[in-house]
């Protein structure tokens, strides 16, 4: 695998340095759980049942998360509010050029898609991404008067 980082969650991830990453991020309760686990249990069931591709089933399973994600049916919408999405954009552009050089991104009702290529001497994504997110949590909610999960 040689420079290329991997780890799994829903998904596995492969991060190769100098590439190009496309980054789905979504509140917390923007999908509800028994629909996220139908979605991962069809994945999973079509893996084992085809011969196609995993980069093909990884699409698909990725059309239907998003589509659901952009009828925003479910959960909070916070990012329509212009003070938390300020606050988002701000946080991604902050990360740009010293953790990743950030392409694009899109803030929808109830999640960002984010499109970022990372440098060779790039820190490990998935930390820059904790930082982000912890920071955004925290600023987002002090805004809402909450203190529970934001993404």
């Amino acid at each position: 695998m040689g420079d290329l980082i991997y780890y799994e969650r829903n998904l596995p991830h492969r991060l190769p340095p100098g590439s190009s990453i496309f980054l789905t991020l979504r509140l917390a309760g923007s999908l509800p759980t028994h629909i996220l686990a139908q979605l991962q249990a069809q994945f999973k069931s079509e893996e084992n049942q085809t011969q196609e591709s995993s980069y093909t089933l990884q699409r698909r399973y990725f059309g239907h998360f998003d589509k659901l994600l952009d009828q925003a049916n479910h959960g909070p919408t916070w990012l329509q509010e212009p003070s938390i999405a300020a606050i988002v954009g701000a946080s991604l552009r902050h990360f740009h050029e010293s953790a990743y050089q950030l392409i694009c991104y899109c803030l929808m009702p109830n999640h960002a898609h984010v499109v970022v290529a990372l440098p060779d001497q790039a820190p490990p994504l998935i930390k820059t991404l904790q930082r982000l997110k912890g920071y955004t949590s925290l600023q987002a909610n002090k805004l809402l008067g909450r203190s529970c999960q934001f993404w």
